[in-house]
């Protein structure tokens, strides 16, 4: 819930660029208020278009207190669930 609550909220951020493409920087400043609202201590985030990476960085700490990165594993058990249902919704670039 919390990653389809992440992915939707990103789409109207403040931080577009004048093509109209969304910012690293306005990503890593909306995860930091996401964050900072929810207690949420650590998560990697990825965006893309389509198989470009476009940004890519970790934020916070995991609960053995290392620093998460984008390379950090995470477990996602039946977060997974929810990806194909948020995805048929999108509209495709």
């Amino acid at each position: 819930m919390t990653l389809a609550a992440i992915c939707r909220a990103v789409s109207p951020l403040p931080g577009l660029s004048r093509s109209g493409d969304i910012t690293p920087a306005a990503v890593d400043a909306f995860i930091a208020e996401y964050r900072e609202a929810t207690g949420l201590p650590g998560v990697a985030v990825a965006v893309t278009k389509g198989t470009e990476i476009i940004h890519a960085a970790g934020h916070g700490e995991t609960a053995s207190g290392e620093p998460v990165t984008a390379d950090t594993s995470m477990a996602v058990a039946s977060v997974s669930k929810s990806f194909p249902p948020w995805k048929a919704d999108q509209p495709r670039c």
